[in-house]
C-alpha cells in the first residue's frame, strides 16, 4: 500500500510540474518573434514586415487542425502560441497603463481578433476585448484601467463575462447592443443596452449602435451591431462582426457623414464598404486567427489583407497591426 501512495504523489508531482511548466515557461522562440515584431513599424506593411507576418503565420499554425475543425482546448493551453500572443497582450496593456496620449491624439492597440483598446489624454475605451482561453493573465488588468467597455456581440471572441463581471465590480461601464442577455446583471446601473441608432453620453464618450446581422447570415433577431464612438474630437467605427444592417438608412448615414477618422473593420467588408464610408483610416482586423483552421488562419493574414484593400481604397491609409501593436492618430 505504501508503495501504491509513493506511485500516486509521484503521478501528482509530475502533473503539478507539467501544470507548471506549460503555465509559466515561455520559449525563447516566443520571445524573439516578440521582439523582432517589435523592431518593426507598426502599421507598416513593407516587405520586412510582409517576411515577418508569414513567420509570425507559420507559428500559429502549428498543431492546428485542417479543414472546418476548430482546435480543442488544450491547444489553447499547452500550444507555443498562447506564450506568444501573452506576450504579445502584456505589452499592449503596460503601454496602455503607461503611454500618456497628448491632448488631440488617439491612440489604438489591437489585440486578439476584433478587440481593440482606444486611448485620449483622458478616456479609455475597451471594445470587443476577450481574454480567449487562456492566452493572457495581464489582459484582465483592463477591468481597472478602461472607463468603458463596449461588445458588440456574444462570440467568446469578443465577449468575455468574466472580464466583464470584473469590471462591473470596479465600477466601470458596459455598452451592449438591445437584446444582448448578460446573466444575472440586467438590473446594474452601469449596463446600457442600445436600440439601433441610439446614441448615448458615458461622461463625454458618445456611442451610438447601429444593428447588424452576424457575418451576412441575414438575421437581426441575435444582438449584433457596429458602434460609432466619438471621444475627444475623434470618430472611430468598429464593425464587430457585422455585415448587412437591419435598417438601410443607417447604413447610408454612416455613409454620408464623411468624418470618420479610423474605421476598425473585420475582413469580411469589402473595399466597397470602406470606401463607401471613406474614413482616413481603416484598421483591417481579425487578422491571424489561430483560435480556428488552419485555413482561416491562411486567410486572415497581411498577405490576404493587402490583396483585398491594397491599390482598391486609394487616399485611404491602411494599417496593418500585429497582436500588441498600436498606432497614433
Amino acid at each position: 500500500m505504501k508503495r501504491k501512495y509513493i506511485y500516486d504523489l509521484i503521478i501528482i508531482v509530475f502533473l503539478g510540474l507539467t501544470f507548471l511548466y506549460f503555465q509559466f515557461y515561455t520559449p525563447r522562440s516566443a520571445i524573439k518573434l516578440s521582439q523582432r515584431i517589435d523592431e518593426t513599424q507598426a502599421g507598416n506593411y513593407d516587405s520586412d514586415r510582409i517576411t515577418l507576418s508569414k513567420k509570425y503565420e507559420t507559428y500559429l499554425a502549428k498543431w492546428l487542425p485542417k479543414g472546418d475543425k476548430t482546435p480543442t482546448i488544450g491547444h489553447y493551453y499547452i500550444g507555443q502560441q498562447r506564450k506568444l500572443l501573452d506576450l504579445r497582450i502584456e505589452k499592449a496593456i503596460d503601454e496602455v497603463k503607461t503611454i500618456v496620449i497628448p491632448t488631440r491624439k488617439v491612440r489604438i492597440w489591437s489585440l486578439l481578433n476584433m478587440g481593440v483598446v482606444v486611448k485620449t489624454h483622458d478616456k479609455i475605451i475597451s471594445i470587443d476585448t476577450a481574454n480567449i482561453p487562456f492566452v493572457s493573465i495581464a489582459h484582465n488588468e483592463l477591468t481597472s484601467i478602461a472607463d468603458i467597455f463596449l461588445v458588440t456581440h456574444a462570440d467568446a471572441d469578443h465577449y468575455d463575462r468574466q472580464l466583464l463581471a470584473e469590471a462591473l465590480k470596479n465600477k466601470k461601464t458596459i455598452i451592449f447592443p438591445e437584446g444582448f442577455y448578460f446573466t444575472g446583471e440586467d438590473n446594474n446601473p452601469n449596463i446600457y443596452k442600445l436600440k439601433s441608432g441610439q446614441r448615448t453620453n458615458i461622461d463625454g464618450i458618445y456611442v451610438t449602435a447601429f444593428k447588424t446581422d452576424h457575418r451576412g447570415d441575414g438575421n437581426f433577431q441575435i444582438p449584433n451591431c457596429w458602434f460609432l464612438i466619438e471621444v475627444d474630437g475623434f470618430k472611430i467605427l468598429h464593425t464587430g462582426d457585422g455585415l448587412a444592417f437591419q435598417n438601410p438608412t443607417e447604413s447610408q448615414y454612416l455613409r454620408d457623414r464623411r468624418d470618420i477618422d479610423i474605421m476598425l473593420t473585420n475582413l469580411m467588408l469589402s473595399d466597397e464598404n470602406i470606401r463607401n464610408i471613406k474614413p482616413n483610416v481603416a484598421v483591417p482586423l481579425h487578422l491571424f486567427k489561430y483560435i480556428h483552421s488552419r485555413e482561416q488562419l491562411k486567410e486572415s493574414t497581411f498577405e490576404s489583407a493587402i490583396a483585398k484593400y491594397d491599390q482598391k481604397i486609394s487616399g485611404i491609409d491602411m494599417k496593418m497591426l500585429f497582436a500588441g501593436e498600436g498606432f497614433e492618430y
